[in-house]
């Protein structure tokens, strides 16, 4: 699965598609669940609402299992090499200067470009509203081809929206860099931090498990994602990334 820039993988990783890398105790509390919803909808977002109110249960019933994740965004090579590096970081002011200042140390952004960032980041325009101190992912690799018109905006443009200023067009951003999948482990306690999920996590377990439509969803995360937790970073050439064909290739 691995591309030849992935890491080394110890300890168990959950994937939302692959029902045979739940733990036990997950599958058992899925199962129970099917058989409560099985027939109530043809749409994992649209099962019964009680199931947000078992998510905390559902997601300890994962223990210490990480779930695989995939952060679509637009790198620069120096910025992926740090990603492998460092991990994630939460969006704030002092990232966006960091990109900007990186990129034109390296000489990447021209004058336009450069001109746009500085100008229209979110930060520079005041748009920062439900986008700062986190890090979004989408959970559920088939995403990648049943989502990828909705994907392919952070595919195309670099910095994503907190460097452009938002979801418009940037013609200055459009394709520099290349487009990039970061997968990555992420454990659910509590305790390592607030994760929000849209549609609840165990709703999307729920539809797999039943064989409903739309099985996919975005997780909102308020932490630092460790470089140790970051498994991969796929890019147009690697036979993950290239295995959706519907993804932007440059």
């Amino acid at each position: 699965m691995l591309c030849h820039r992935a890491r080394t993988v110890t300890s168990v990783t959950v994937e939302l598609d692959q029902p045979d890398t739940w733990p036990s105790n997950a599958r058992a509390w899925v199962a129970d669940a099917a058989a409560h919803c099985r027939g109530s909808t043809e749409l994992a977002p649209d099962l019964p609402n009680w199931l947000l109110e078992r998510e905390d249960e559902f997601r300890a019933s994962l223990g210490d299992d990480a779930l695989l994740v995939y952060h679509c965004t637009r790198l620069f090579d120096h910025e992926r090499d740090a990603i492998l590096a460092d991990g994630l970081r939460p969006l704030d002011g002092g990232l966006v200067k960091r990109r900007i200042a990186a990129a034109v140390d390296h000489g990447v952004l021209d004058e336009a470009a450069h001109r746009w960032v500085r100008d229209g980041n979110v930060y520079a325009i005041n748009n920062t509203l439900g986008r700062e101190n986190q890090v979004c992912f989408v959970v559920g690799r088939n995403a990648l081809d049943h989502e990828a018109d909705g994907l392919s905006p952070f595919l195309t443009y670099w910095g994503g929206e907190a460097l452009r200023g938002g979801p418009g067009d940037a013609a200055p951003l459009r394709s520099i860099g290349l487009p990039a999948i970061v997968v990555c482990r992420l454990q659910l306690a509590p305790a390592l931090g607030r994760i929000v999920s849209h549609p609840p996590l165990s709703k999307l377990f729920v539809g797999v498990s039943l064989g409903l439509e739309m099985c996919a969803g975005e997780l909102h995360v308020y932490r630092r994602i460790a470089a140790a937790n970051v498994v991969a970073v796929w890019q147009p050439g690697d036979p993950d990334y290239d295995r959706h064909a519907a993804l932007p290739r440059d």
